[in-house]
């Protein structure tokens, strides 16, 4: 074997690993914000569920601040796990 082969062989073997690490890190991403996002949704079924109604009646849901604090954290959580699970991806190599 030679070395050009030998080189461009473990390049390969080395993109690979990125890929897979990448799609490893993108699954647990997705199940993050997922796990969030099903949380606000639970929270706002939740607040619609505790208001009263009459048969038939259409009525937007109010939230409170406590509501709407925690609903933004969720969601600010999700977006701040992804980059920091994402970010070494990204890091460029100095050569």
């Amino acid at each position: 074997m030679t070395e050009d082969t030998k080189n461009n062989m473990e390049s390969c073997f080395d993109s690979v690993e990125k890929l897979v690490s990448l799609r490893r890190t993108l699954t647990e991403s997705l199940d993050s914000v997922t796990y969030n996002l099903d949380r606000a949704v639970n929270r706002l079924e939740f607040v619609q569920l505790d208001m009263e109604r009459t048969e038939g009646e259409v009525e937007l849901v109010k939230l409170d601040d406590t509501d709407t604090r925690f609903i933004n954290g969720l969601y600010s959580y999700a977006l701040w796990n992804t980059m920091q699970l994402l970010l070494p991806h990204f890091k460029t190599k100095v050569k």
